[in-house]
């Protein structure tokens, strides 16, 4: 029965415990007092029964309620029963002189036999409870387990005192003089401290009644039966009291287990009879719902048949469309795909449904490497809850292993402003891929081709202009002049092309050696000291290296300077700044070229580095440029394990970052090496 919290329960447990402590010193005050026989056998006979009848209600209480509580302590006092019992009959006139042991012997061990299985079947009860909470699985002990364990053990005390002489007992020589008792000490103190730390006792009257029966128990195993020196002495009388009214302590507790249990069979039949009472009107209501539910089941009919043929024309939309779509929750696990997905990937709507989309497509770049997780499409769109476009050198992997390129678009769905999963569709784009291949095979062609007449033109305009092939006018100078510059113009973008086409093609190496990065950056920068001094710039260089040999291929490094310094150089405006940045720590150098120029519009700042793009504002200023600088810059940086990002403010300035990590470049096998020149 659930009472409210009782505060004054922990003071009885405080003044039971003092009334044993007056009582042991009441008994150890009359050490050699003697007690007679059949004042033993009342005590003994009256625990027999009292378990027994513990025992009993508690087996009914479990019959009621399965509960492996009730199970251990009905057992477990039955047992004791029963040994109490066995001792009862082993130690009577009629069986004294038939059997091995002595009279003293059975009595002691009959005492130890018995509380060391009650106090064990009791620990087992709070244990069970115990394992319960731990693993969060409630398991009912097996009755039939139980049951024959017990009669085992009977059986076997049985077979012992019947057929064993006991040994020894008593150690009147030690402190304590029947060690054996500690065992039985010990099981209660721990059940006492499991069921106070079960915390039950503070609303259950049955709990509470039970660590009433443990004090007890406990206190007189300890301090009484452990220290008994002889038979029938005053302490093994008090062991024996203590032990009876432990028994009238566990029986208490159970009556009055049983008393509300019938308190509440009564108050539920009260409750049952007012429900009663209210389902007699809730059924005149029900009936007339039910007119009411009739006339709108024909409407909700009608409306289910119109929704069925929505998700029909639906499907049929989806299934209709060529490229694959795919739509998961916000776990990344698929609801439904098309039969573009099925067509394309190999999988059938049965075998994705409800896994990851990451498991399921593999997605590779073009080097069969897999991409990672917080890199793929899907799981960004979730993350950000925004739109997520890719047309890169992604690969997805068939069923049958195969792999083929796609475009990818993936979109999340929001309800209420909350992301619930996401859409994706991507497409096959491999026909477009080897379109782009041929194009690109054709401008590194025509650009190889080109190479060799314009190198041809810059050396004889060279001549001219240098005079090897006499003397010229100035009118005659001047348009050489223009003619080199265009031919200079030209060179530049047939070298810008024929970069690109290497990188698109896969066939760019990089070569990493020890190389001063600072030299390198000072080197670059001389080549602009005509302009710079022109504009009237102001070169600010901070280097902060540990070491300036950083493990990156000259070449592509020099292509990363010139571009974004040239950038820098060319869209800074007269008397403004430009700084040059080089800096290192544990695991990244970070190269930052900051300008005063023009910057970037923030609408145009996303397609800064695609190929052939120019901003707005330095095309109308700047003619020159081909809009490929930029781009080649980022590809080289991708390729070589590295990354670039800029800030921008139109009319402040612009500040490009790039970061290489400690350990340089990446080393990459290809066929070609990049060809000098800005873009």
């Amino acid at each position: 029965m659930k009472s409210g919290v009782n505060s004054r329960r922990p003071l009885s447990y405080l003044y039971i415990t003092a009334l044993l402590a007056v009582g042991y010193l009441i008994i150890a005050r009359v050490p050699t007092w003697r007690g007679q026989g059949e004042f033993f056998q009342i005590l003994q006979t009256s625990a027999a029964l009292l378990s027994l009848v513990v025992g009993i209600i508690a087996l009914l209480r479990y019959s009621a309620k399965k509960n492996n509580t009730l199970l251990f302590l009905a057992t477990g006092f039955i047992g004791a029963a029963a040994f109490d019992l066995v001792q009862i009959v082993f130690t009577s006139d009629l069986a004294i002189g038939t059997l091995p042991s002595a009279p003293e012997s059975l009595y002691a061990w009959g005492w130890t036999i018995s509380r060391l299985f009650v106090s064990l079947m009791m620990f087992f009860s709070c244990l069970s409870w115990w394992a319960e909470k731990r693993w969060r699985r409630q398991g009912q002990v097996s009755e039939s387990v139980v049951y024959i364990v017990t009669t085992i053990l009977l059986l076997s005390s049985l077979m012992l005192f019947g057929f064993v002489s006991l040994p020894q007992s008593y150690f009147p020589e030690l402190f304590i003089s029947r060690p054996w008792e500690l065992i039985s000490a010990l099981l209660f103190t721990f059940t006492l401290v499991g069921y106070l730390a079960k915390g039950e006792w503070r609303f259950e009257d049955f709990d509470h009644w039970v660590i009433l029966m443990l004090v007890v128990s406990a206190f007189s195993q300890i301090l009484l039966a452990t220290v008994s020196y002889d038979i029938f002495d005053s302490v093994f009388y008090g062991a024996y009291l203590a032990k009876n009214l432990s028994l009238w302590l566990m029986l208490t507790g159970l009556l009055m287990s049983v008393s509300s249990l019938f308190h509440r069979v009564a108050k539920s039949e009260d409750i049952l009879t007012t429900k009663n009472v209210s389902l007699t009107e809730v059924k005149v209501n029900l009936q007339e719902s039910l007119q009411v539910t009739r006339l709108k089941e024909a409407e909700l009919a009608k409306k289910i048949s119109e929704l069925q043929r929505e998700r029909a024309k639906d499907a049929a939309l989806l299934d209709s469309i060529g490229d694959g779509l795919v739509a998961t929750d916000d776990d990344t696990r698929i609801v439904m795909v098309n039969r573009g997905f099925e067509a394309m990937l190999g999988y059938s709507q049965g075998e994705v449904h409800g896994q990851p989309v990451t498991a399921i497509i593999q997605v590779e770049d073009e080097s069969g490497d897999l991409v990672p997780y917080e890199k793929r499409s899907h799981p960004v769109a979730l993350f950000t809850g925004k739109k997520v476009s890719e047309n890169l050198k992604h690969y997805y992997r068939r069923k049958d292993g195969s792999r083929f390129p796609v475009s990818v678009t993936v979109t999340p769905m929001e309800v209420e402003g909350q992301t619930i999963g996401a859409v994706e569709v991507f497409r096959d784009i491999t026909r477009e891929k080897n379109i782009d291949r041929s194009k690109t095979e054709f401008v590194s062609l025509a650009s190889h081709q080109l190479r060799t007449p314009l190198t041809s033109i810059n050396w004889y305009t060279e001549m001219i202009l240098g005079g090897d092939s006499g003397k010229i006018n100035k009118a005659t100078r001047e348009y050489v002049e223009e003619i080199s510059l265009g031919t200079s113009r030209m060179s530049t973008l047939v070298s810008a092309l024929l970069n690109v086409s290497r990188i698109d093609m896969g066939t760019l190496a990089i070569e990493p050696s020890p190389t001063d990065i600072q030299a390198l950056a000072d080197e670059v920068l001389s080549e602009f000291e005509s302009t710079i001094a022109e504009k009237k710039l102001d070169i600010k260089r901070i280097y902060k290296l540990k070491d300036p040999l950083v493990e990156v291929d000259p070449n592509l490094m020099r292509i990363i300077y010139q571009n974004l310094i040239s950038n820098a150089v060319k869209y800074t405006a007269e008397n403004g700044t430009v700084t040059i940045s080089i800096q290192d720590n544990e695991d990244h150098v970070t190269f930052e070229i900051s300008d005063t120029g023009y910057g970037i519009p923030s609408h145009q700042q996303g397609r800064i580095f695609q190929k052939l793009f120019r901003a707005d504002n330095v095309r109308a200023l700047e003619t020159d440029g081909t809009g490929l600088g930029l781009f080649l810059v980022k590809s080289i940086l991708d390729e070589a394990g590295g990354s670039i990002w800029f800030e921008s403010t139109i009319d402040v300035g612009s500040k490009f970052l790039v970061k290489l990590p400690v350990a340089g470049m990446k080393s990459k096998r290809g066929t070609h090496n990049f060809v000098d020149g800005q873009s």
